[in-house]
């Protein structure tokens, strides 16, 4: 795209307005007169640039919304004394006990195996 529009008389008229130095216009010209390829390759280099520029930017600010909205930081600070939140099978009970203990107990004393469900939510 970049390397077509420099192809354009009235776009290369314009960057020279725009671009007044004797260092500018030089840089402008040789742009103009660039070949092919070589246009292509730096097209390619720009485009993949303004691609990592924009992750980069998508990667901090979702991360500072995710923390605006209360999410909670993935990396542990200090000693590790907050446990990490129940897994489904620890947060159902079957007599009293974990469904994981309870179904271990069954098998040993021979049954094939236990069916237990529920809300995963704590009233």
């Amino acid at each position: 795209m970049i390397a077509l529009l420099l192809r354009v008389e009235f776009v290369v008229d314009g960057l020279g307005r725009v671009f007044r130095t004797p260092r500018q216009q030089t840089a402008l010209q040789r742009a103009y007169n660039a070949t092919w390829p070589s246009r292509f390759i730096v097209t390619v280099v720009i485009a993949l640039a303004l691609l990592a520029i924009l992750a980069l930017v998508v990667a901090i600010t979702s991360r500072g919304i995710w923390r605006a909205l209360g999410g909670e930081d993935c990396r542990p600070r200090g000693p590790v004394a907050r446990r990490a939140p129940a897994i489904a099978h620890e947060q159902l009970e079957l007599d009293g006990a974990g469904a994981l203990d309870a179904t271990r107990a069954a098998v040993e004393s021979g049954v094939s195996g236990v069916v237990v469900g529920g809300a995963l939510v704590r009233s």
